[in-house]
C-alpha cells in the first residue's frame, strides 16, 4: 500500500509537469508570472554544453510541490539521446512503516534551437506538454571535463500566469559539506530565486550500489 501511495504521488507530479494546461482556472486567482531565462541565469550558462551535464546528479536541496518530503536519496540520471532530446530519470528511496522502498520516474526532455541558451530546456512526456526546465547556473569540475554543481529552476505557466515551479540544488557528490550546499543556495538567491521552500535531502543511508539496479551503472 505504501508503494502504491508513493506511485500515486508521483503520478500527481507528472500530471503537474505534463497536464498543467488543464488547470486554467488557477490563472484567475494568480498574478505571478514565470521569470524569463535571461533574468535568472548566471554567466556560467551562456556557454552551457549539454554533453558536460550528462550523468548522475544528486539532489541535495529541493523545493518541488510534487515530490514527497520523505523521499530520500533522490538522484537524477540525465542522458542525451541526440542533440535535441534527452532522458531524465528520477529515482528516490523512502522509509515508511518500517520498510524501505524505491520509486523511479522516467522523463523525457527537449533542447531548444537557441545556441546561446541551451540551458533553457523543456521536460515532460511529450514536447507539446513539456514545461520549461532551466539550468540557471553550473560549475565545472577541477578537470574541466564536466559540470559538478548545478542549479535548476522549472516553471510552468498558463496564459502567462505561473501554475507550477520547482528548484533543485544538484551535486555530483552526495557527501559534499552543508556549507557547499548553502553557498549554492545563496547563489540561487542572488539570481532572484525564492529559496524559502527548499528542504535538504538526506543521503546518509544511501547505497551507490543500488543505483545500478535502476540506471545500469
Amino acid at each position: 500500500h505504501v508503494t502504491a501511495a508513493l506511485h500515486g504521488m508521483y503520478v500527481l507530479k507528472i500530471i503537474s509537469a505534463t497536464c498543467w494546461v488543464l488547470c486554467c482556472f488557477i490563472v484567475v486567482h494568480n498574478t505571478t508570472r514565470c521569470p524569463s531565462y535571461d533574468s535568472i541565469r548566471s554567466q556560467s550558462v551562456t556557454t552551457f554544453d549539454p554533453k558536460l551535464y550528462q550523468g548522475l546528479w544528486y539532489e541535495m536541496a529541493v523545493a518541488d510541490p510534487g515530490q514527497p518530503k520523505f523521499c530520500s536519496c533522490s538522484v537524477l540520471n540525465w542522458t542525451l539521446i541526440n542533440e535535441k532530446e534527452f532522458e531524465d530519470d528520477f529515482h528516490c528511496k523512502y522509509h515508511l512503516a518500517g520498510k524501505w522502498g524505491n520509486v523511479t520516474v522516467p522523463l523525457r526532455g527537449y533542447i531548444g534551437d537557441n545556441t546561446s541558451a541551451l540551458g533553457y530546456m523543456h521536460e515532460g512526456y511529450t514536447e507539446s506538454t513539456a514545461i520549461p526546465n532551466m539550468v540557471v547556473d553550473v560549475t565545472l569540475d577541477k578537470n574541466g571535463v564536466s559540470y559538478d554543481q548545478a542549479i535548476v529552476f522549472s516553471c510552468g505557466a498558463v496564459l502567462g500566469q505561473e501554475v507550477f515551479h520547482a528548484l533543485q540544488i544538484l551535486f555530483r557528490d552526495p557527501t559534499v559539506p552543508k556549507s557547499a550546499i548553502q553557498d549554492q543556495i545563496q547563489k540561487a538567491q542572488s539570481l532572484g530565486l525564492n529559496t524559502s521552500q527548499l528542504i535538504f535531502i538526506d543521503h546518509s543511508n544511501c547505497s551507490s550500489s543500488s543505483l545500478s539496479t535502476y540506471f545500469g551503472q
